[in-house]
């Protein structure tokens, strides 16, 4: 618990980075510009629901300049429904969590600061992804002519779980029965569990019910 109350206050920080930069935001002229600093602050937000355990993060994609992710993002709209997939096999950093569209599109990493407090916290089962989504999206093609880059943000909502589930061991006992017509109609229908008692001897049918069953978890 010691150590998920760490590792909880040092993500609660970076959160706490990015809604300064939204509050900053309101306090600086509408004209006020520095490249790589101070652009799109009120797009940035973190806030941290403690009694519901959410914890909201908006934040800037990372490296949309690389591996075709500018023309990818052409098509993006603000809105569009986005996944936040693990990426530990990454050879720059092993904690990266990268930003997949529905149709599996890569459109950029989280960044650092991010994912190395979230990837602990997320491979132990104390946060989880509940929703994430394009807060804001600028293709390169309507920017500057001197942009480099496509800008999107993503808004992406986390539920932190202090004492994850574990899985109860007797559930290793249970066996999968199939209830169903589908010996009459050919149809699949929902499957059951039950604990099968030791004493009752298997017949033929039990048997033919058995073997569909393994067939059906494999």
């Amino acid at each position: 618990m010691n150590d998920f109350n760490a590792l909880l206050n040092i993500l609660l920080d970076e959160a706490r980075k990015l809604h300064e930069r939204h509050e900053l935001s309101e306090t600086i002229g509408a004209n006020y510009y520095e490249p790589g600093m101070m652009e799109f602050l009120d797009k940035y937000e973190g806030l941290y629901d403690e009694p519901a355990g959410t914890l909201l993060l908006r934040f800037e994609s990372m490296g949309t300049r690389y591996e075709g992710r500018t023309e990818q993002i052409e098509a993006i709209k603000t809105g569009d429904i986005i996944r936040v997939v693990r990426d530990s096999e990454n050879a720059f950093n092993s904690n990266n969590f990268v930003l997949m569209t529905e149709s599996n599109k890569d459109i950029g990493n989280m960044p650092a600061a991010l994912c190395n407090t979230i990837a602990p916290l997320f491979d132990n089962g104390n946060l989880v992804f509940e929703k994430a989504f394009v807060s804001y999206v600028e293709p390169i093609s309507v920017r500057s002519r001197y942009a480099k880059k496509a800008v999107l943000f993503a808004e992406v909502v986390c539920r932190v779980i202090a004492e994850p589930e574990k899985q109860n061991p007797d559930d290793e006992n249970d066996v999968y029965i199939v209830e169903s017509d589908f010996f009459d109609d050919e149809s699949i229908a929902e499957c059951e569990v039950h604990n099968k008692p030791d004493n009752v001897a298997e017949t033929d049918d039990e048997t033919i019910l058995n073997e569909y069953t393994e067939l059906l978890k494999s």
